[in-house]
């Protein structure tokens, strides 16, 4: 069983994230003024770059089940969760950085050492379903009492 959920995204938080690359395009017509060849493509590799990261970023932060792993990407990035090691989950508005769109967040904690990867599934109560479904009979009890 395999379920898929997508990162709800709070509309300021995608302003914020494209402002850096879109405030370098300003950085890119400066550049063109100077009339030097080299300075201008090199901005512009480094814009592009830059505006397709964000852009990668937005559209790719996703939250997958794969028996016996939660799979969490954001761009380029990655993380392997096991089920089975999960502690805890609760609900966060925590602003450290994470592969998480918006504040309405979950903070997992897995692990013997305590890791722990902060998410924001659109749909967290299918989330925590489909999370809950996959965990032992006792982990549950907990990250029930952490959510409710």
């Amino acid at each position: 069983m395999e379920d898929y959920f997508r990162s709800k995204v709070d509309p300021w938080i995608a302003s914020v994230c494209l402002a850096g690359p879109l405030g370098a395009l300003g950085a890119l017509l400066a550049v063109r003024s100077t009339g030097k060849r080299e300075d201008l493509l090199v901005t512009l590799v480094l814009v592009v770059a830059a505006i397709g990261l964000v852009v990668w970023i937005l559209l790719s932060t996703i939250y997958r089940f794969d028996n016996p792993n939660l799979i969490v990407r954001s761009g380029p990035f990655r993380w392997t969760v096991p089920v089975a090691e999960i502690t805890s989950v609760t609900r966060t508005r925590s602003p450290r950085s994470s592969p998480a769109l918006s504040f309405d967040r979950l903070r997992i904690e897995y692990g013997s050492s305590r890791r722990e990867v902060i998410i924001s599934p659109r749909d967290q109560a299918g989330c925590m379903a489909a999370l809950e479904s996959r965990l032992p009979a006792s982990t549950r009890r907990i990250v029930k009492q952490g959510i409710g």
